[in-house]
């Protein structure tokens, strides 16, 4: 990092893109190298139950990470001729991992050819113009109702005793007097209430996580590269 502080704008731009050409190379030297290790089962001596989770736990690659690179792997060894693109920076991996369910040995070098230099997303909606798929089908889903409470049956109220407490005699002296002095506060009642209170509230649902739209055929696709036009203009 302290040699490119030092470098000039001419020598830092000829880094980099020479930085970029090794990754490339690297990369597909791990593909490799990936492949070799699954063809032995070394993953399986090592106490791993796939590759995926090798790469994982064993080379602390994210998941995300390993699955592109797992499934990059087994295009190259279906199709070698996938090595040489990912060396010389053609096809990322994730244009491999779009194009992986739909390489043939007769459309395998079309394809190729087709997408190179493009972006994931630009390989998608070659894809879903060549391979349309079904629009999603709308779902409608019912909203959770919450259940009711207990009924109150206001038939049932005692209202004649409520009515003798009202003709009842007033108390006396002693009475009163047991009556004014300090009750105890009801902290048993009250924790418990709060307790059942707090366990009877609702949790909130965890926000979901926005879905990236992904075009499924020429028509959609079209439709999610034109800006939606607003209903002033």
């Amino acid at each position: 990092m302290c040699a490119a502080v030092s470098l000039g704008n001419s020598e830092l731009l000829a880094g980099l893109s020479a930085l970029v050409r090794q990754g490339n190379a690297l990369t597909a030297q791990m593909l490799a190298h990936l492949l070799e290790l699954e063809e032995r089962l070394l993953h399986l001596e090592l106490g791993f139950s796939s590759l995926f989770s090798y790469c994982v736990e064993a080379l602390s690659m994210s998941e995300g990470a390993a699955g592109r690179r797992v499934t990059a792997a087994r295009v190259c060894r279906r199709f070698p001729q996938a090595f040489q693109h990912v060396a010389q920076g053609d096809l990322s991996l994730c244009a491999l991992c779009a194009l992986a369910p739909h390489l043939t040995l007769e459309s395998v070098s079309e394809l190729f050819q087709t997408c190179r230099g493009k972006s994931r997303r630009q390989v998608e909606e070659l894809l879903a113009v060549r391979f349309p798929r079904p629009d999603v089908r709308e779902q409608i889903r019912r909203l959770p109702t919450r259940a009711p409470g207990p009924a109150v049956n206001t038939r049932a109220l005692p209202r004649a005793k409520t009515v003798e407490a009202f003709s009842a005699p007033p108390p006396r002296a002693e009475t009163v007097e047991a009556f004014s002095a300090p009750m105890p506060q009801p902290t048993s009642i009250v924790s418990a209430s709060s307790s059942t209170s707090s366990a009877e509230m609702p949790v909130p649902d965890r926000p979901r996580r926005a879905r990236e739209l992904e075009p499924l055929s020429a028509d959609a696709s079209a439709c999610i590269s034109q800006p939606m036009r607003s209903y002033a203009s």
